[in-house]
C-alpha cells in the first residue's frame, strides 16, 4: 500500500508518468517496444486471458456444486472467485473508475502524438473525452492472483507468501 500510495504522489505532483511513458513509447511507430520482450507481453496477453478462465471456472465449479453434493466443499472457493472478479475488476474497475476518471491513454496526449492534454493521476474530468487509462484493465486483472494468497492463507504461509508475491509482481 505504501509503494502504491508513493506512486501515486509522485504522478500526482510531478509529471513522472508522462516522462516516463516518453522514454517507452514510440509515436512514430505508434508501439511500446517493450511490449515485445516475452515476460511483458506474456503478462499483457494473459492478464486478462487468465481472469476469463478463472471466472468460467468457478462458474463451472459453481454450477457442479449443486449437482454433486461431494462438490459442495469447493462451492464457496469457486463463488470466492467469481464475486471477486466480477465486483473488482468488471464492475468496480471497468465499470464504475474507468468511466468516472477518464484518463487518456499515453499514446492519447498531445505529449506523446495524442490529441487529449495530459492528465494527472486522480484529476476529474471536466471533457466529455472518454478516455480508460486509470484505472488499468490489465493491472487490475492482474490483481486477480492476489486473491489466491487469500485462498491460500488458511494452508499457512508456505503457500500464501509466494503467491502474494507472485501475484503483486505480475
Amino acid at each position: 500500500m505504501l509503494i502504491m500510495l508513493g506512486g501515486t504522489l509522485i504522478c500526482l505532483f510531478t509529471d513522472f508518468d508522462l516522462e516516463l511513458s516518453k522514454q517507452h513509447y514510440d509515436p512514430v511507430k505508434d508501439d511500446w517496444p517493450a511490449r515485445h520482450r516475452p515476460w511483458i507481453n506474456l503478462s499483457y496477453q494473459w492478464g486478462t486471458s487468465f481472469s476469463i478462465i478463472v471466472a468460467f471456472w468457478a462458474l463451472i465449479r459453481g454450477f457442479i456444486s449443486y449437482i454433486h453434493p461431494r462438490s459442495l466443499a469447493k462451492r464457496g472457493v469457486a463463488l470466492f472467485l467469481l464475486l471477486s472478479i466480477l465486483i473488482g475488476p468488471v464492475i468496480l474497475v471497468n465499470g464504475v473508475l474507468k468511466d468516472t476518471w477518464r484518463r487518456p491513454r499515453p499514446r492519447e496526449t498531445i505529449g506523446l502524438g495524442g490529441s487529449h492534454p495530459y492528465r494527472k493521476v486522480l484529476e476529474i474530468p471536466h471533457r466529455k473525452f472518454r478516455g480508460k487509462s486509470f484505472p488499468g484493465g490489465h493491472a487490475s486483472a492482474g490483481f486477480i492472483l492476489v486473491m489466491f494468497y487469500f485462498l491460500f492463507k488458511p494452508k499457512g504461509w508456505k503457500w500464501a507468501a509466494p503467491a502474494l508475491v507472485f501475484g503483486v509482481g505480475w
